[in-house]
């Protein structure tokens, strides 16, 4: 759990930090009255109980389903995704402190969830760290984070954008941009 919560800070944001409740599913937003269940220290703590009381002892459903209810859909479905992969995924820290020899994922669900990690906390301080860390990753890994934040809908899309190793990185990789022949 700690892990977990470590590796995605944006579930302590406030909804007056997000104008659009899209943009960050994890949390209670006004905007979006359908949110029953959300992200916050309580409901945390309780999914912590949950998964120490539960683990190994009824089916991923039925946790599932439980952490559903506590903390929300969007939620409960990454931190599940977090237990199951855990041990493949390096820390959040370690690719900013060492990008060269943070651990490389090896199942393509664990790299996956790291490029969209690496989106949804993407500031301008790190993008040169990320970049080098991507470089590590394979090439179907490269383009979906050129996707993500190709995406019109990318909040951070300047952050990155604006970055002279993005720059470089996009004009050595042009085949990733061009129209199939």
């Amino acid at each position: 759990m700690l892990g977990w919560v470590r590796d995605n800070p944006q579930l302590f944001q406030s909804f007056e930090e997000v104008k659009d409740p899209e943009q960050n599913p994890y949390i209670f937003h006004p905007r979006d009255p359908s949110r029953k269940a959300f992200v916050t220290g309580r409901s945390l703590e309780k999914a912590s109980n949950i998964v120490k009381a539960t683990m190994g002892k009824v089916d991923d459903m039925t946790l599932t389903a439980a952490l559903m209810g506590t903390l929300g859909d969007r939620a409960a479905m990454d931190l599940m995704a977090f237990v199951r992969l855990a041990n493949d995924l390096p820390s959040h820290a370690s690719i900013k402190d060492d990008p060269a020899n943070a651990k490389v994922p090896t199942s393509a669900a664990a790299t996956c969830m790291v490029v969209y990690r690496a989106l949804s906390t993407m500031e301008a301080g790190w993008v040169d760290n990320w970049m080098t860390y991507l470089d590590r990753l394979d090439t179907e890994a490269q383009g979906l984070f050129a996707n993500g934040v190709r995406s019109p809908k990318y909040a951070k899309q300047s952050v990155v954008l604006l970055n002279k190793s993005f720059t470089r990185w996009v004009q050595s990789r042009a085949y990733l941009f061009g129209a199939d022949q």
